[in-house]
């Protein structure tokens, strides 16, 4: 059962494709908790509560395992040019594929902090894939040469569960300072008007959206503006061909859409609790 290249994937207990406003389909049998996804060529690669899992590009076959006894639960996914780097309580991992064809994971965190290893997101660099922006429960690392050379940022006393790249900047969302810009990654500036955690942040146009406790905010020429439901909102996405398209999840609270930046929202229970959003690709 392959999704249509339109359709969006949202993950939760197991993943769902749909429409925003529409309806959304388990895709196959696999329930599991979902933490995020990425996507692998024509298969996803699923960062779940019980290990990391190899989705086929038909949803209705057998997930295949690919952590070890060593990766139990995992954060955050991310496509690297050393295969696939995986983010857990314990840091961030990569694997090698060992004389058996199973992959075995080592971690590249275990000297820092233990606030610093719990990761959350993981963000390979835009103008440099060998350069990853890590999100974690001390604040944001930054790792060099596919990670092996790691250096706290000056956000480094909050967790941070969402980083992203947009025109010239990071953007990190932070548990006790809001949102946090950066040009290089490692030297963070707050942004006045937000306050309080940040779960989630996402850019559509010229404008940031931050996932909070109580809904959504919008960042715009200097404004902070609040829109969406008064829910936790873990997650979001934003349609790559049409800038006003936004699908926030929530956590407890379903998935909410919007086609008007906002103006309005169309809710959809189920699944109830949502952690992962992937737009389609498009354009």
């Amino acid at each position: 059962m392959r999704e249509d290249e339109s359709d969006w994937l949202v993950a939760g207990n197991g993943i769902h494709r749909g429409q925003p406003g529409g309806e959304w389909t388990l895709l196959g049998a696999y329930r599991y908790t979902v933490n995020q996804m990425v996507r692998q060529g024509d298969m996803l690669v699923a960062g779940c509560g019980n290990g990391l899992w190899e989705v086929p590009a038909d949803r209705t076959e057998p997930w295949v395992q690919q952590h070890d006894e060593t990766l139990t639960e995992v954060m955050a996914v991310a496509e690297t040019p050393v295969g696939i780097a995986a983010g857990s309580p314990y840091g961030v991992a990569i694997s090698r594929v060992d004389h058996l064809g199973s992959p075995r994971w080592r971690s590249l965190t275990e000297h820092l902090r233990v606030n610093a290893r719990f990761t959350n997101a993981i963000l390979v660099d835009p103008t440099d894939a060998s350069r990853w922006v890590v999100g974690t429960e001390g604040g944001v690392i930054v790792g060099e040469a596919n990670g092996t050379q790691l250096t706290e940022s000056s956000l480094n006393d909050s967790a941070v569960r969402s980083v992203i790249h947009t025109g010239s900047q990071y953007v990190a969302g932070s548990d006790r300072h809001g949102v946090h810009l950066s040009e290089d990654g490692l030297a963070w500036q707050p942004v006045d008007g937000v306050s309080g955690p940040v779960f989630c942040v996402a850019s559509s146009g010229d404008r940031l959206i931050a996932g909070t406790d109580r809904g959504l905010v919008v960042i715009q020429g200097g404004h902070v503006t609040h829109t969406g439901p008064a829910v936790l909102v873990r997650c979001l996405g934003v349609d790559p061909d049409d800038p006003d398209t936004w699908v926030a999840g929530a956590d407890p609270g379903g998935i909410w859409g919007t086609s008007d930046a906002g103006a309005s929202w169309k809710n959809h229970p189920t699944p109830q609790r949502v952690r992962h959003i992937l737009a389609p690709e498009r354009n």
